[in-house]
């Protein structure tokens, strides 16, 4: 399972959209969010602890903010939007997904347990409680954090009905209400759950960040070592004083910071 999550992670990687190509930076950036995922499993699976490994999929969510901000304009529809995502995301997951469905109608997996609406669900990226083991996940377990990613785009999708000065508030203020409601949704009601997560506060911290940087934020390079310094800071020192912080809390503000960071890198020297 680890060799076909790892597989969707470089797909995720390096399915880059070509608009910000010039964002050398955060190529890399999502490289080493990739890793940090994978060698917290290896970890984990190993008896081990790398927790900040985790502030991978944080990061994937403040560079999905950014960047889908910055690759749209007022010419942008909500059609060719979806499609574009659609082409990137499904047919790497979908192999994945098939290569993890075959091991297990084979045997491969002795603890998988496999239902026709969990498979469904699976390749459509609908949260779906797995049978396997109790947990909101997809077949193949990595595939959750696209389920986010596909729902964002789907309300970032709804806002490009909107002229653009107003697409921005809106999506921010369907989001951040979203994510208010959660502590008052059912513990059944996955879809709501999944919905109402604070991760969706992440896509809009990388929002703003986009649309600060098209403002001209960040353009002393100089900062960039104060950020990388503060980051770090918030992961270390959160948990120790506020050990019951949920991921998001611990490494949403780090990942912003990591990603103003390596914009700020994109100016110029940082020492």
């Amino acid at each position: 399972m680890e060799a076909q999550g790892i597989v969707l992670l470089l797909q995720r990687t390096y399915a880059r959209p070509m608009a910000q190509s010039r964002l050398v930076g955060l190529q890399y950036l999502r490289g080493v969010a990739a890793l940090g995922v994978v060698v917290y499993h290896a970890v984990e699976r190993s008896g081990g602890d790398f927790r900040v490994g985790k502030a991978g999929v944080d990061l994937f969510f403040v560079l999905s903010g950014f960047l889908m901000w910055a690759i749209t304009d007022e010419a942008s529809r909500p059609g060719a939007f979806i499609r574009d995502r659609l082409q990137r995301i499904l047919p790497c997951y979908w192999i994945v997904t098939s290569v993890m469905l075959a091991g297990a109608l084979l045997g491969l997996f002795p603890a998988m347990r496999l239902t026709l609406w969990h498979v469904t669900a699976s390749y459509l990226l609908i949260p779906a409680i797995s049978p396997s083991n109790g947990q909101v996940w997809p077949l193949l377990v990595p595939g959750w954090t696209l389920e986010y990613e596909m729902a964002f785009y789907l309300l970032f999708a709804a806002t490009l009905f909107l002229p653009r000065k107003w697409q921005l508030a809106s999506l921010t203020v369907l989001l951040c209400s979203l994510a208010s409601l959660h502590v008052w949704v059912p513990q059944d009601n996955v879809m709501m759950r999944f919905l109402t997560n604070a991760h969706m506060l992440e896509f809009v911290a990388g929002l703003w960040l986009s649309e600060g940087w098209s403002r001209g934020w960040l353009k002393d390079g100089r900062v960039a070592t104060g950020l990388i310094v503060l980051a770090v800071v918030f992961a270390v020192a959160i948990p120790e004083v506020w050990p019951q912080a949920s991921d998001v809390a611990v490494y949403g503000p780090s990942a912003w910071l990591l990603v103003a960071a390596v914009l700020a890198m994109e100016r110029g020297a940082f020492w």
